[in-house]
């Protein structure tokens, strides 16, 4: 069985300065990154993983989707959030929303923190959008949608990566895509020696077999 992890996280500092990334790990290896305040593109330094992204996403466009979601929709809720919790427009410390995504044969999950608390989670395990704190509670009766829209967006999350973690699989395991090793000296050195044999073999019982039926 094969499992894929995906993080990602926005940052709020007390000075406004904001910052976003997003990990892919396969089967626990860390394998891919996007950060917002760099590039905004998937970067990763393995050729397979590389393989794995030009199938995955070819034209860019889950990294635009990403760079959207990271430095629009994920600030825009990390201050809301953070002013739920605290009751005030004022920052007197850096904060961090983070989801973490695994997508498992058995379930797919999602867990939300703010500056390292748990405050939502939902999977395949469960029909809806399991909330942890008073606050997330209080926020989700004034944004009646909450729940609705988090859950949507989780699912379709699922779909894609889904599809991403069947391509790891693909790739990783080499089942398609991947040319065979070439034989190796000692696998022809002993393919030639049974050649070898099989004529030697063959140059002696021929004379003898035809002796034997002229004889009989």
């Amino acid at each position: 069985n094969h499992t894929l992890n995906m993080k990602c996280r926005c940052e709020l500092d007390v000075d406004d300065t904001r910052r976003g990334s997003a990990q892919i790990r396969f089967d626990g290896e860390d394998h891919v990154h996007l950060y917002l305040n760099t590039s905004g593109n998937w970067t990763t330094d393995d050729a397979k993983a590389q393989r794995v992204l030009e199938k995955w996403d070819p034209e860019g466009m889950m990294a635009e989707d990403w760079r959207h979601s990271l430095s629009s929709t994920c600030s825009s809720w990390l201050e809301l959030f953070v002013h739920n919790k605290t009751n005030t427009e004022e920052r007197k410390a850096n904060h961090v929303l983070q989801y973490v995504t695994t997508i498992t044969p058995a379930i797919n999950s999602t867990s939300g923190e703010l500056d390292g608390e748990q405050f939502v989670y939902y999977g395949s395990n469960v029909t809806e959008v399991i909330l942890k704190t008073e606050w997330i509670k209080m926020l989700n009766k004034n944004e009646r949608n909450y729940c609705n829209s988090e859950k949507r967006r989780m699912l379709g999350e699922y779909d894609d990566l889904q599809h991403l973690l069947n391509l790891a699989v693909e790739v990783f395991n080499n089942t398609k895509d991947e040319k065979k090793d070439p034989p190796t000296n000692e696998s022809q050195r002993s393919h030639v020696i049974t050649a070898v044999v099989f004529v030697i073999f063959f140059i002696v019982s021929v004379p003898l077999f035809i002796k034997y039926w002229l004889n009989s």
